[in-house]
């Protein structure tokens, strides 16, 4: 408390002191509003940085949006292509089935065909044959050329004639 009545009575009996402490108070203040407006300054610069920023994200995404849009079409459109695929695969893999069942009734078919005709073949030579061997012995095969049987001693099928 003293030391603040001695400021008081050195300050009364200064003339200079009320101006020079108004002046410090002056400047306190400019400097404190000088670094308050240059600090407003800088966020008001920011602050324009960030909405021009925000500007260009909005944009953008307004421009992923019309991306996932047409993508969200597409998948659409290539879901519905893909059923349709599906239905064609299911019944191409129907069509293999029934194609499949004919072939193994045609190779059933064919190798009953082929045992028919073989039976044909060897009971013909053994008729044709046989009844030639008896009048020339040396005959002992047969081959089928031409579409005919040929009794021969050198042919590509054994005959066996049944004992008379």
């Amino acid at each position: 408390m003293k030391a603040t009545e001695e400021i008081i009575s050195s300050i009364k009996n200064n003339k200079f002191a009320i101006p020079i402490i108004l002046i410090s108070v002056v400047i306190l203040l400019s400097l404190f509003v000088s670094f308050k407006a240059t600090g407003f300054s800088v966020y008001s610069n920011q602050l324009d940085e960030c909405q021009e920023n925000l500007i260009a994200q909005e944009e953008e995404i307004e421009t992923l949006k019309t991306s996932i849009a047409k993508l969200n079409t597409d998948w659409e459109t290539s879901k519905s292509t893909v059923s349709e695929k599906e239905v064609v695969i299911s019944d191409q893999q129907q069509d293999i089935l029934l194609l499949e069942s004919q072939q193994e009734k045609l190779d059933n078919k064919y190798d009953t065909l082929i045992e028919k005709f073989d039976l044909i073949v060897d009971n013909s030579a053994i008729n044709i044959c046989c009844k030639r061997k008896l009048d020339d012995p040396t005959i002992n095969s047969f081959s089928l050329d031409d579409n005919e049987i040929t009794c021969t001693s050198e042919g590509t099928f054994d005959l066996n004639c049944p004992s008379i």
